[in-house]
């Protein structure tokens, strides 16, 4: 991360009462080198006994340390190594402040490589004090890549790595009595890169396999992939600017008095804003994220972001131009987009579980830039921050999410014309599970489904164009890095059903009257 050549270690805590035992019996093992121990705002009596002498103590004044800059304690730094000479630097931070201008100092040193940050963490009052003191555990936390937990039982260890997890996978994770593995994961444990590329060379040639025995070249995947990425991926980062943009700059109370004086106001609000904002399924889910998080009720912002798919601009015109210019098939695919959000919203009236994973309610993004005191006037820098860090947050479950649509697209497309007759009802739920695998952007989708289902009834292919923008499974790969797995097992199951009885029943009432010869 750093030129620099002193391998170095960062080791912060909060409320931990065995730090002082579990960082001496670490570093008392590291007699092979001389260490250079850098306490800041900590005691260093503890370690005078239980340290050898190849342990250097120093320590800045901790009365004046929340007014030192990061020149300040780069300087401290670069005359401490360059008296003492070390092999190894350790570093230990005390949360009471912020851990940025500790890195910020080892950036400007120019000294330092960090090897690993470590915290430990006390699962009984952890989740608690995170949510107190959100501005300094929050980049502790992010910045870490080892995580000891201590004073737990089997609830709040679960409950605590759990929450963890959600935030960042690849942390490692140990409880305080597994010694040897957090030694060994802290001064041995190196990325393998030979058995990745080994894993990844072997799926990519399964990959082909598999492919081949559908009778589908690489090439004819690769355009079909690049091209659902670059239909996809403008529409989504359109969702995380303007998603990054009400999480920064609109205030909660705006979104509360919008939302509770006048029901009808915000059914009217949530419904038909659509029309007004030409974004697709992608940008949606960010947005029915912030909106949720402004504390947005929940069937009001679910009508939104089912809605807003199925009647933005992009959309009404993409659906005129499919069908031949023919208006009718544009008023009974927005009125049915309407029908159905409306009622999949009331059906979450009285939802009242939490929907958003508790990492997605405590951290803004996926990065620290935006942990801070809500001002009036916040820098352009931190807006263009929270953008790149949520973008490329949840770009990796889009790009999962194509490639699995993508496949299905080029082994389902072929046969859809020529599967054999079936009832209305059947025909419906055929084409809304394809509407669901295909997972096709919601401003192409009506052009693509006139070439695929030119011979099925309207109602057929209004289960395929209503049903696909308000959940498939790209949508599904999005939600699940911010929402519970309970809340998108629910909506997928309230999506399918209301969609496919709104649908059905109204050709039962005699849909296919207003039918158009294209």
């Amino acid at each position: 991360m750093f030129n620099c050549k002193i391998p170095t270690y960062v080791i912060t805590q909060f409320t931990s009462s065995k730090k002082d035992t579990f960082l001496s019996q670490l570093l008392s093992s590291r007699r092979e080198k001389k260490i250079l121990i850098l306490l800041v705002d900590f005691e260093e009596e503890v370690y005078k006994r239980d340290l050898r002498d190849n342990f250097t103590i120093v320590s800045m004044q901790k009365n004046n340390l929340d007014t030192y800059t990061a020149k300040h304690i780069s300087s401290y730094l670069l005359s401490n190594i360059s008296i003492h000479n070390p092999d190894e630097i350790w570093l230990e931070w005390n949360s009471k402040t912020n851990i940025n201008i500790l890195f910020k100092a080892l950036e400007i040193s120019k000294k330092c490589r960090i090897k690993r940050t470590i915290q430990l963490v006390n699962c009984n009052n952890y989740l608690t004090l995170l949510n107190e003191q959100e501005k300094l555990l929050l980049p502790q936390l992010l910045l870490s890549n080892i995580i000891i937990l201590q004073d737990y039982n089997i609830a709040t260890f679960k409950k605590t790595k759990n929450f963890i997890r959600n935030i960042d996978k690849n942390i490692s994770i140990y409880k305080d009595t597994m010694y040897s593995q957090i030694y060994d994961c802290i001064f041995y444990k190196k990325f393998n890169y030979l058995n990745r590329l080994v894993v990844l060379v072997a799926t990519f040639l399964f990959f082909i396999i598999f492919l081949n025995s559908f009778n589908i070249s690489l090439n004819k995947f690769s355009i079909v992939f690049i091209s659902t990425w670059l239909q996809a991926v403008p529409f989504l980062l359109i969702g995380v600017i303007l998603s990054s943009f009400i999480e920064l700059y609109i205030r909660d109370y705006f979104f509360q008095k919008l939302f509770s004086k006048n029901n009808f106001l915000s059914l009217f609000i949530s419904i038909f804003s659509g029309f007004f904002l030409p974004i697709c399924d992608c940008t949606s889910i960010p947005l029915f994220k912030s909106l949720i998080k402004k504390g947005v009720p929940v069937r009001y912002a679910i009508m939104f972001m089912l809605s807003c798919p199925s009647i933005n601009p992009v959309v009404i015109l993409s659906t005129y131009y499919a069908y031949n210019c023919n208006i009718k098939y544009v008023f009974i695919r927005i009125s049915f987009g309407i029908i159905c959000s409306l009622l999949i919203g009331l059906s979450f009236y009285k939802f009242n579980d939490e929907i958003l994973k508790d990492s997605a309610y405590i951290i803004p993004c996926a990065c620290n830039s935006c942990i801070h005191e809500k001002s009036k006037h916040i820098h352009i820098n931190s807006l263009i921050n929270h953008i790149k860090n949520e973008f490329f947050g949840i770009v990796n479950y889009l790009l999962i999410g194509i490639g699995i649509s993508t496949t299905f697209q080029l082994i389902i497309k072929p046969h859809i014309n020529n599967l054999p007759p079936f009832s209305n009802a059947i025909s419906i739920i055929i084409m809304m599970c394809f509407a669901f695998i295909l997972s096709l952007c919601s401003s192409s989708d009506a052009i693509i489904s006139k070439s695929l289902i030119s011979n099925s009834s309207l109602a057929a292919t209004l289960g395929f164009l209503i049903l696909g923008p308000m959940i498939d499974i790209k949508n599904i790969l999005l939600m699940s890095n911010n929402f519970s797995k309970k809340f998108i097992i629910r909506l997928t199951i309230t999506i399918f059903l209301i969609c496919f009885l709104v649908i059905y029943i109204a050709s039962l009432l005699g849909l296919e009257a207003f039918s158009y010869e294209i």
